[in-house]
This record gives C-alpha cells, sequence and structure tokens, in this order.
C-alpha cells in the first residue's frame, strides 16, 4: 500500500537487492514504477511470472533509470527457510468481503497521509 500511494505521489521507486549467500553485493534499481491492478488487463501476465499469492493487491512495474551496486559488506549472511503461510492463512480467515473492509479501514491513505488504492484495487 505504502508503494502504490508514493508512486501515485511522484512515480519514483527504488527496489535494493542483496546477495544473502555468496560474494556481499547490493543491487539498486531506482527509476519510475507504476502499480497493474487486478482488472487491468496486463495483470494476469504480469502476476503469472510470479508465484500464486492470496491477497495480492497489485503487481509494480518498474522503469530503472539507474542501476547501481555496492559492495554489501555489511549485509550478514543468511539462509533461505522456505516461506511462511501466515498472510495466506490470514486472507483464508478475512474472506473477500472481510479483505475488502479491512483495506478500507486500513489503507485508505499511507502512513504519510497519501490516497490509497480502492478497496479492491484500482480501475484500469
Amino acid at each position: 500500500m505504502e508503494t502504490i500511494a508514493h508512486l501515485r505521489d511522484n512515480g519514483r521507486t527504488t527496489r535494493m537487492f542483496c546477495a544473502s549467500s555468496g560474494p556481499p553485493r547490493i543491487l539498486r534499481l531506482q527509476g519510475r514504477g507504476e502499480p497493474v491492478f487486478p482488472g487491468d488487463p496486463r495483470f494476469d501476465a504480469l502476476a503469472g511470472l510470479f508465484p500464486p499469492s492470496q491477497g495480492v493487491r497489485s503487481v509494480i512495474r518498474v522503469a530503472p533509470e539507474r542501476i547501481a551496486t555496492s559492495c554489501g559488506d555489511a549485509v550478514p549472511r543468511m539462509a533461505y527457510e522456505g516461506e511462511r503461510d501466515t498472510l495466506s492463512k490470514w486472507v483464508e480467515r478475512k474472506g473477500p468481503e472481510g479483505l475488502s473492509r479491512y483495506r478500507l479501514e486500513k489503507s485508505a491513505t499511507s502512513i504519510d497521509g497519501l490516497p490509497g488504492p480502492a478497496p479492491g484495487g484500482d480501475p484500469p
């Protein structure tokens, strides 16, 4: 929700990736982005590039304008242990109406007051 609100505000975004194993590296993609919501003709194709996930609000498309790397020497080593099922269980408990109500109550604005997406996602 915060990403969507800030993309709407000025379109700028940064994505940072850190190597958690192997050589220490950081990659930053800085540029412009846009949220693509369910109902947009592009959504299904974009969402299909990722593993299925319940409760998806949007797919964020990023057009990098600057790609930068840095050493990452301070990034700790970490090991992947597996996916969590917490979100999918929470979404199942809420149900479609509960999820919509939650988003309306909790995600109407960002933490700095920018407007959030409509509860069912914005129209295409």
